[in-house]
């Protein structure tokens, strides 16, 4: 593993200052395997390179951005890995991401990520590609406060496609998943006197309430068992009257 900040003592100033807080990671891995099966030979290597996110900080100073969006932070990411059984197969995989925060007009919390990967299979013994896959999901969800309430509303994307070995598309899905999370933190502490005793009983009233509601919109034009929209309800509350007794309602 590796952590770099190239700028971190250049002293930038200004609209640059945010160069300062730029670094890169990297991680290198890498396994190798040996079974014998009843005299079959088998060897797997496993590697992992690169492994690496960029990431910078104070966004919002470098693009003039700061009258509506504060504490901006963006990372990219890429990441490939191969696994080879030797005389066999060979998976090869591509990751690409990124990652934005910041807080908009000092008010929702915001967060935005998309991601994308790349799988392929190659059989050694034919010489040619048998399968790849294609996956993308996308995020966009912000955070704010509303009295004593906290909204989450919250959309998420993802999109699959399988091929064959010829080119054939043997699942392709969408689903898209609009949703809310609703959460509440009171506090109502209350006090019991006991009859015949001046020794008074303390309740804590502590209520945490946490709802979730979605919708997913799944469409596939290759199964038509994967077509579907599913309405999702959770609701819990842990209600806390005292220090040793505590309900959880769902």
């Amino acid at each position: 593993s590796q952590r770099w900040q190239p700028f971190e003592s250049l002293g930038f100033t200004g609209r640059t200052a945010p160069l300062s807080t730029l670094s890169i990671s990297n991680n290198f891995s890498n396994s190798v395997q040996r079974s014998e099966v009843t005299g079959t030979i088998t060897k797997s290597v496993n590697r992992t390179f690169p492994d690496m996110i960029l990431s910078l900080s104070q966004l919002e100073v470098l693009t003039r951005a700061g009258r509506w969006a504060q504490n901006a932070t963006i990372n990219l990411k890429y990441s490939r890995n191969a696994n080879l059984t030797r005389d066999i197969s060979l998976d090869l995989s591509d990751g690409y991401g990124m990652d934005l925060r910041f807080k908009l007009l000092n008010w929702f919390d915001t967060a935005m990520s998309y991601n994308t990967r790349l799988t392929s299979r190659k059989d050694l013994r034919l010489s040619m590609k048998v399968q790849s896959t294609l996956h993308n999901d996308a995020t966009l969800q912000s955070t704010f406060d509303y009295r004593k309430f906290r909204f989450t509303p919250k959309v998420d994307y993802v999109f699959d496609i399988s091929k064959g070995g010829l080119g054939i598309v043997t699942q392709k899905t969408t689903t898209l998943t609009p949703g809310l999370l609703i959460k509440t933190d009171l506090l109502l502490p209350r006090g019991l006197r006991l009859p015949f005793m001046k020794r008074v009983l303390v309740f804590t009233n502590r209520i945490t309430w946490t709802t979730t509601l979605s919708y997913a919109i799944k469409k596939s034009p290759v199964t038509v068992a994967e077509n579907n929209r599913l309405f999702s309800l959770n609701s819990s509350a842990d209600y806390e009257a005292a220090k040793n007794l505590r309900l959880t309602f769902n």
